[in-house]
C-alpha cells in the first residue's frame, strides 16, 4: 500500500512538471538577436512599437541580407497592411527571420526628397501577439557623390531679339528660357552643389549657378556687355557635381544650348544706325542711287521713319523713306527731277522711332546736288 502511493505521487509530480512546460512553449512569444539575446514579445505592450537594429549603411548599399533573426513560439511573421517598407524585404519560414535591402534600394536617392529621414525600416506583426509591431531598421550614414548632374533635355534652342544691351538674361529667371540641372545625391545630410560653365570663351556673357526646389540648380546666362549675333551661335554648357567634403570639381554633363538671333524685333531700346552719315551725290541725273541707312540697334516692324530739315536745301518733301527689316531706304520721288534748286547741297536728318513712344535714332543725309561748290557744306 505504501509503495503504490509512492508511485501514485510521482506520476502526478511528473505530471504537473509536463502541463507547466506544455504551459511554456504555448506561451512563448519570442524573437532571439543575433547576438543570442532573447526579446519576450509577450510581455510588451500592444501599443508601443518594439524597434530592431542599429545597422548603419551607405547610400550605395549593395542589396542583400542585413539581419537574421530566430523565433520561439511565432508561427507567422507578416508585414503590417498599410505599412509596406520600400526598401526592406522580409521572408520567415516559421523559425528563421531574414530582412534584406531590397533591389528598390539602388534609386533611392531618384525617388526620394531632399528631407528623407535617411532611416529604412520593413513593420512586422507576429501572430503570438496581435496588434504589436515589430520595426527593423538600418540608418543611412554614409553619403557618396555617385550621380551626374541630369538635365532634362540634351539641347535647347533660345529665339532672342538682337543686340542685347549689357546685363539682360537670356536664361533664368525673367529670361527667355529656363534651365536646370538634377543633382540626386543632394540632401540634408549631403549638401553637394552644381556649378555652371561654358566650354566657348565668351567675354559678351558670363554663367551662373543659383539653388532652386528640392534637388535643382537653375542655369543664369546673362550678357556682361552689348550682345549682337547675326547668326545662330551653338554653345556648350557643362554642370559640375561638387562633393561638400573634396575640394573641386567632380562628376560633370553637358547641355548644347543654340541662340537664334531675331532679325525681325528687338529689345526696347532706342534705334541706332551703323553710319553716323551717308552722301549721297545726285550731280548725275541719270545715275541717282538710292540710299540704304541700316539700324543695328532698336529696329522693329513698329517704327515710323521720317525726313527732317537741317540745313542747305529743303529737300524733305522730294525724298521718300522706307524701312523693312533693319533697312531704311531713301530715294528720291518722282517730281525730283522738275525741281529747281538754288543751292548746290542740302542736308537732311532722317529720323528712325518707336511707334507710340520717345526712343529715336538718327542719321545725316548730305546731298550733293547738280551744281557747283568749292567747299564741302556744313553737316550736322
Amino acid at each position: 500500500m505504501f509503495f503504490k502511493t509512492i508511485i501514485i505521487s510521482e506520476t502526478l509530480i511528473l505530471s504537473v512538471f509536463l502541463i507547466l512546460d506544455n504551459t511554456n512553449i504555448a506561451n512563448a512569444c519570442t524573437l532571439i538577436r543575433p547576438d543570442g539575446t532573447r526579446v519576450d514579445l509577450m510581455g510588451l505592450p500592444s501599443d508601443s512599437p518594439v524597434y530592431e537594429g542599429s545597422e548603419q549603411i551607405s547610400d550605395n548599399e549593395a542589396p542583400g541580407l542585413l539581419y537574421t533573426y530566430t523565433t520561439d513560439g511565432i508561427v507567422s511573421f507578416d508585414p503590417v497592411a498599410g505599412e509596406e517598407s520600400k526598401y526592406l524585404d522580409s521572408t520567415f519560414d516559421g523559425q528563421t527571420l531574414k530582412i534584406f535591402i531590397s533591389e528598390r534600394y539602388k534609386d533611392w536617392e531618384k525617388n526620394e526628397a531632399d528631407d528623407f529621414s535617411y532611416f529604412l525600416s520593413v513593420i512586422l506583426e507576429p501572430d503570438c501577439k496581435p496588434g504589436l509591431k515589430v520595426e527593423f531598421r538600418a540608418a543611412i550614414v554614409t553619403f557618396t557623390n555617385g550621380y551626374d548632374p541630369v538635365f532634362p533635355e540634351s539641347h535647347y534652342d533660345i529665339e532672342v531679339p538682337v543686340p542685347l544691351p549689357a546685363g539682360f538674361t537670356i536664361i533664368g529667371d525673367c529670361g527667355a528660357a529656363k534651365i536646370e540641372a538634377i543633382d540626386y545625391d543632394y540632401n540634408s545630410q549631403y549638401m553637394s552643389s552644381v556649378t555652371f560653365s561654358l566650354n566657348e570663351a565668351r567675354e559678351d556673357l558670363e554663367v551662373f549657378s543659383e539653388k532652386s526646389d528640392g534637388k535643382i540648380w537653375s542655369v543664369s546666362l546673362k550678357t556682361r556687355q552689348t550682345f549682337r549675333i547675326e547668326e545662330p551661335l551653338t554653345l556648350h554648357l557643362n554642370a559640375y557635381d561638387s562633393d561638400p567634403r573634396v575640394t573641386g570639381l567632380a562628376a560633370s554633363s553637358q547641355v548644347e544650348i543654340t541662340i537664334i538671333p531675331d532679325l525681325v524685333t528687338s529689345t526696347p531700346a532706342s534705334p541706332v544706325f551703323k553710319e553716323p552719315i551717308h552722301i549721297l551725290d545726285i550731280r548725275d541725273e541719270e545715275n541717282i542711287g538710292p540710299i540704304q541707312a541700316t539700324l543695328i540697334e532698336g529696329y522693329k516692324t513698329e517704327i515710323d521713319v521720317e525726313l527732317v530739315y537741317s540745313n542747305g536745301e529743303h529737300l524733305e518733301e522730294v525724298f521718300d523713306a522706307n524701312i523693312f527689316g533693319d533697312t531704311i531706304t531713301v530715294t528720291p520721288k518722282e517730281s525730283f527731277g522738275n525741281t529747281e534748286f538754288s543751292g548746290n547741297f542740302g542736308v537732311l536728318i532722317l529720323v528712325a522711332k518707336h511707334r507710340g513712344t520717345t526712343r529715336t535714332g538718327k542719321t545725316v543725309i548730305h546731298v550733293t546736288l547738280p551744281a557747283n561748290y568749292v567747299t564741302a557744306p556744313p553737316t550736322s
